[in-house]
C-alpha cells in the first residue's frame, strides 16, 4: 500500500512539473529542466551507478570528471524533460529550426529496401 501510494506521489510531481513545463516558453522550460536535473538529480543514489560506472570504465578519470559527466548528463535529462510538452512545436523541416533530421536518406533507403532495421 505503502509503494502505490509512493508511485501516485511520484505520478502527481511528474503531472504538476508537466503542466508547469507546458505554462512556460520551451526555453525557460528547458532551462527550469536542466536546473532540476543538475540540483536534485545529481544527488539521488541512483546518480551512484553513472559515478561507479565511469570509473569502472575510465579509471584514470578525476572524481571532478566524472562529477562533471554526472551533472551534465543530469542537465541534458532535464533539459529533455522541460522540452517533451513542446515537442509540437518543433519542425525539423522548417527552415532555421531547433532540430535537425540527419540522415534521412538512410531512412528512405530502409523503406525501398523492405527491410528492417534498428534505430538507436
Amino acid at each position: 500500500m505503502f509503494r502505490a501510494a509512493g508511485h501516485a506521489g511520484e505520478a502527481a510531481a511528474a503531472w504538476f512539473l508537466y503542466v508547469c513545463f507546458s505554462i512556460l516558453p520551451v526555453d525557460a522550460a528547458s532551462a527550469l529542466g536542466g536546473w532540476i536535473g543538475r540540483t536534485f538529480g545529481s544527488r539521488l543514489s541512483v546518480s551512484n551507478n553513472a559515478r561507479r560506472n565511469l570509473k569502472s570504465t575510465y579509471p584514470d578519470w578525476s572524481d571532478h570528471q566524472v562529477e562533471t559527466i554526472v551533472i551534465s548528463m543530469w542537465d541534458n535529462l532535464g533539459r529533455t524533460a522541460g522540452e517533451h510538452p513542446h515537442l509540437s512545436q518543433f519542425n525539423p523541416y522548417q527552415k532555421n529550426s531547433r532540430v535537425e533530421v540527419v540522415g534521412l536518406e538512410n531512412c528512405e533507403n530502409f523503406l525501398r529496401a523492405d527491410t528492417s532495421c534498428l534505430f538507436f
